[in-house]
């Protein structure tokens, strides 16, 4: 089976705003315009590069309003382009991620919730969780993981050493 890494988006790929008003959430636009963690971003892109044989995916949660997957689209459009649509599963909000993606033991998560961590390590797959400087105050994910300011170079090589990806360059070095 592919190795696949299912990217979350609000978070982990763009800030988390957090709004005084839910109404805020569901003006049209308001996901397109969300900072971009760069370093994150280029990372992604860079593994893409350097690792064609896996997939990578989103996987995020979306409010009940049917502008909010274009919103972020127009984001993933523009920053990561070669995430196909088939491969951007929008989950309504209320629901558990691994009720709407299948995780196998090739699956590789990054996000920056620990229950969506703890879910797909339960499902049988592997959590990286993504430090964004909101989150992790409670320090109850154990596992793996990245921090968005860190240089993208790094975050490049803690993904593949976190998804085993090293050893399949070490042994092509080899031959």
């Amino acid at each position: 089976m592919k190795k696949r890494l299912i990217l979350d988006f609000d978070g982990t790929l763009v800030e988390f705003k957090p709004v005084e008003r839910l109404d805020e959430l569901l003006t049209p636009g308001y996901f397109s315009k969300l900072f971009v963690f760069e370093n994150v971003v280029l990372a992604i892109q860079e593994l893409y590069k350097r690792h064609p044989e896996i997939d990578i995916l989103i996987g995020s949660k979306v409010l009940d309003a049917p502008h909010i997957p274009k919103d972020k689209d127009v984001i993933i459009d523009k920053h990561l382009p070669f995430i196909n649509r088939e491969n951007r599963i929008y989950i309504p909000y209320d629901a558990k991620k691994t009720d709407y993606i299948q995780i196998t033991s090739c699956d590789y998560v990054l996000d920056d919730l620990t229950t969506n961590l703890v879910e797909v390590e339960e499902s049988g797959g592997h959590g990286i969780k993504l430090l964004n400087g909101i989150n992790a105050n409670k320090r109850t994910w154990k596992g793996p993981a990245v921090h968005k300011d860190y240089p993208y170079t790094l975050i490049v090589e803690q993904l593949e050493i976190y998804m085993n990806l090293k050893e399949k360059e070490n042994e092509m070095e080899k031959v």
